[in-house]
């Protein structure tokens, strides 16, 4: 089971988290993290093991951040074939140089592990 936290503008309780170790937060205190968090998590979503985050091409609105467990990326060839890319530990930000490129699309299938 993952836990996962979508940001934008919204707020919501996340004290049970320490993101101190996430590397968008690296050199800020725990208060400066706490004020962001409290204004920026929208959604948090636990998945179970299996189930998708994101689809490869899916649309990338938001930041997502692992605060807890483990996702796999991975691809389809075009025989059908699934190639594993990455495993992703939490606490890490899910694709975020996508976020703001001109095709801000997940570049691979992401799965709860």
């Amino acid at each position: 089971m993952l836990t996962l936290f979508t940001l934008f503008t919204a707020y919501t309780c996340m004290g049970e988290y320490d993101l101190s170790g996430c590397p968008l937060f690296q050199g800020l205190s725990q208060e400066e993290i706490t004020q962001i968090m409290e204004r920026s998590v929208a959604e948090v979503r636990t998945l179970q093991k299996g189930a998708y985050v994101a689809r490869q091409g899916d649309t990338i609105r938001f930041l997502y951040l692992l605060v807890d467990g483990l996702v796999r990326t991975e691809m389809i060839t075009k025989e059908g074939n699934i190639i594993e890319i990455d495993f992703i530990e939490a606490v890490h930000p899910l694709a975020p140089a996508f976020i703001f490129a001109g095709q801000n699309r997940f570049p691979v299938d992401v799965v709860a592990s």
